[in-house]
């Protein structure tokens, strides 16, 4: 496969996931710095392995634990106010790495731990490795 046909990136103001359906091959889903305020509409695209919706509008972690492949989530700089929002992702087998800095839940003085208590296997907070 060429890289382009399992690789979406775009920042051009987009506010809905949407007409990714038929890109059953996906792999790795960029949407950064765009208007995006829920995750829909991924429901074909099993093999995502990266997701970055980092710098949109998000609250909630929906629609995401189907992804099995799922090795990396960037969702800096969104609106996630609850670490209960992790419960969502925890029983993906394949996550390494979450980047969550700059929510409202990056606030808390145990915002680590908090994150490490509910994806135990995580090995990637924002840009630090986590210690064992």
């Amino acid at each position: 496969k060429q890289w382009y046909q399992r690789r979406v990136a775009i920042t051009a103001g987009i506010a809905k996931l949407e007409n990714l359906e038929s890109n059953t091959e996906l792999d790795e889903l960029y949407l950064s710095h765009n208007g995006i305020s829920q995750i829909e509409n991924l429901d074909s695209n099993l093999d995502l392995s990266t997701v970055d919706l980092s710098h949109n509008k998000i609250e909630y972690l929906d629609n995401l634990s189907h992804l099995a492949s799922l090795s990396e989530l960037w969702m800096n700089d969104n609106s996630i106010k609850s670490f209960e929002e992790l419960t969502k992702i925890e029983k993906l087998k394949e996550i390494e790495t979450v980047y969550l800095e700059r929510n409202p839940i990056y606030e808390d003085t145990m915002y680590r731990k908090k994150i490490q208590l509910y994806l135990p296997n995580i090995k990637q907070i924002d840009a630090t490795y986590v210690r064992l």
